[in-house]
């Protein structure tokens, strides 16, 4: 018997498809039953994430150990820590920092699952799903779980329980203030996520008012509000923190379709484009065909669907699984609800899900070749975690992450012995260094110098190295990601940082500044503007004796800011010349580049940005060319505004 068969039942006397399934009897129910909380149950040990993680050294790890670092230490996100992610975030990575943050960890990731799982088996039984059909919701959900962020699962589950509230015209308010408060929680682990449940709860709400049920969208929204002021003022300590929070991580988010832009696919692309095609035309058939529950099951999940699309296609790498895994998921379980569509129109939507689950397969092989080894890790990595839960002294997890960290990096006894004691930052993101060595994090907000999408987060950081309170010591390491050219990523903090410290020496990729003991307003004198267009030679200007900066306003047209809303603009790109002979393109950021970048050499390593902190500039550059990838989205004109910062004078040796 195939899938179809099992979901589609008989005509009933006048010969119409009623799209149920067939009326279980007691006994087999009950067998059913059994079987699918077995099934999940199985399932859910399988898909338990790692309860105990060793920390490690590099970029995300390191940002993993600075929301840590950060939550034990008290900072508060929105005024001490701006990121991607929120206060909350820490509580889906579980390394172990300190035992109290590590037990956190393990009570959320596995609420998480309970959660979810609860929601699923709820769904099975309130939509009467065959033995076949539970199988193929199962085998998806462990198709996913190698690449699902914890945060897209608890979407998953308020979208079901939400759709269940609906369905079944529960009238129950706890059921409502749950829903609201995990939504409201949702936004204090990452601001983007919050969005989306924020969307969804938004269109629960404008359903329940549809209905004329305004008493219960009443307790919804009040509820809302209430988890959103509640758990702001625990976690940001006011009112004005919990606006700082929602304003700064609102920077972050809108700055990220620029900076962290990348390309992928294009038959992911075109995948996601005929998606997005089938969903409209399977609403605008169901209003037609006047299916009530179908509309509102697929309105409920528009903004799941749109902000999973955008957060999968922006950084189009293994993001993309946010898409495949949320689409996956809603098709899925749409094929499994019952339904007034026809049979070719449920074959179209098992067709559809099996491609997307297809695709991920071919995407990322390696990670469904190695089913047969999880289960003895999973079971070893359970063991690790009881022995920590009961403090078991075979397991120190500090001295295994130690282990791990340092195989990333070796600083010399003489460099750990100058920053003990004293407050250290450490640019562009090793993080996990001040774990490694113990020293005493003293981060700029935004801590991780690529995530300063935006020229409003950059002067942010510049505003935290501009008094006597900033950091005694910085770690200096040049580089970035995205072929970026490393001190455009946060260019008024570099050009602070330039002006208030000194180098000490040179340790292996790093340059030790140390504070000067006076710390001074560097001042601007402009010394030219002036217009160019995309693509054109931007000569530099001659006889500069300071540091030379540029201002650089590069703006998109109508076009690229309804493409920036709906997906992504494409990139753009900067070079510098010497005599006609062109560097390679770096990725250029117009936002953060309008305050000022640093024009006065060409630094093509650490070598150079040493030389330059000594004050010995090298004119190895007179014109730049900024580019696009598709100069359509832009403005044609550029604006530049060059000005010049007075030089120091320092002295520093290099080990």
């Amino acid at each position: 018997m195939s899938i179809d068969d099992l979901k589609i039942n008989s005509q009933n006397e006048n010969g119409k498809m009623r799209g149920e399934a067939l009326p279980p009897t007691s006994q087999n129910s009950q067998k059913l039953i059994l079987f699918q909380c077995l099934l999940l149950t199985f399932t859910a040990i399988l898909t338990l994430p790692n309860l105990f993680a060793i920390a490690e050294g590099g970029l995300d790890p390191s940002w993993i150990i600075g929301l840590h670092k950060a939550r034990a230490e008290g900072l508060v996100h929105g005024k001490d820590i701006i990121f991607t992610n929120g206060p909350l975030c820490y509580l889906a990575h579980s390394i172990y920092i300190s035992r109290e943050l590590w037990l956190h960890t393990l009570v959320f990731n596995i609420s998480v699952q309970v959660l979810f799982f609860f929601s699923i088996i709820s769904y099975l039984q309130k939509m009467r799903v065959n033995w076949v059909n539970s199988l193929y919701l199962v085998l998806t959900i462990i198709v996913f779980y190698s690449h699902c962020f914890r945060h897209d699962v608890v979407l998953i589950s308020l979208f079901i329980f939400t759709y269940l509230y609906i369905k079944n015209k529960n009238k129950k308010p706890l059921v409502l203030i749950f829903i609201a408060t995990l939504s409201g929680i949702v936004m204090y682990i990452k601001f983007s996520i919050g969005i989306a449940a924020l969307l969804m709860l938004l269109t629960f709400l404008i359903l329940l008012l549809w209905e004329k049920r305004s008493k219960e969208a009443l307790i919804l929204f009040l509820s809302y509000i209430s988890a959103m002021l509640i758990f702001g003022l625990w976690l940001t300590g006011s009112p004005s923190g919990i606006i700082l929070f929602l304003h700064n991580s609102f920077l972050i988010a809108n700055g990220y379709v620029d900076a962290m832009a990348m390309d992928g696919s294009r038959l992911e692309v075109l995948i996601a484009i005929l998606s997005w095609t089938g969903y409209i035309s399977l609403i605008v058939f169901n209003i037609l065909k006047g299916n009530k529950g179908d509309v509102f099951f697929l309105i409920l999940a528009s903004g799941l669907l749109f902000m999973s699309f955008k957060h999968g296609f922006i950084r189009h790498d293994l993001h993309v699984f946010t898409f495949f895994y949320t689409w996956t998921m809603i098709s899925v379980l749409y094929y499994l609800k019952p339904s007034s569509n026809n049979v070719a129109v449920k074959r179209i939507i098992l067709i559809f899900s099996l491609i997307l689950l297809s695709v991920a397969v071919v995407r990322s092989p390696d990670s469904f070749l190695n089913w047969g080894n999880l289960m003895p890790a999973k079971l070893q990595n359970m063991k690790t975690s009881i022995n920590l839960l009961l403090k078991e002294d075979s397991v120190n997890p500090k001295e295994i992450n130690r282990k791990e960290i340092g195989k990333h990096y070796n600083l010399q006894t003489q460099t750990i012995d100058l920053l003990s004691g004293h407050t250290v930052d450490i640019f562009p993101w090793d993080i996990a260094i001040a774990e490694l060595y113990g020293l005493k994090w003293d981060p700029r907000p935004v801590f991780q110098s690529y995530s300063a999408y935006t020229d409003s987060l950059d002067l942010i950081n510049e505003k935290h190295f501009s008094t006597i309170h900033s950091p005694e010591f910085l770690l200096y390491s040049f580089k970035s990601i995205d072929e970026r050219y490393p001190i455009f990523d946060e260019p008024a903090t570099f050009r602070t940082v330039l002006k208030n410290y000194q180098p000490i020496s040179m340790d292996g990729e790093f340059i030790v500044l140390q504070r000067n003991a006076q710390i001074d307003k560097y001042v601007e004198n402009i010394i030219q503007t002036k217009t160019s267009k995309i693509g054109e030679e931007i000569v530099m200007p001659k006889g500069v004796n300071g540091y030379l900066f540029a201002r650089i306003y590069m703006n998109y047209n109508l076009l690229g800011k309804t493409a920036r809303l709906l997906y992504k603009p494409p990139h753009a790109y900067i070079q510098f010349a010497t005599e006609g002979i062109f560097t390679k393109k770096y990725r250029f950021i117009p936002s953060t580049a309008r305050n000022g970048i640093f024009l006065s050499q060409y630094i093509a390593d650490q070598n150079d940005l040493f030389n330059v902190w000594n004050g010995k500039l090298l004119d190895n550059f007179d014109s730049i060319i900024i580019s696009a990838r598709n100069s359509y989205f832009y403005d044609n004109r550029i604006a530049i505004e060059f000005f010049e910062v007075p030089k120091k004078t320092v002295h520093s040796e290099q080990n």
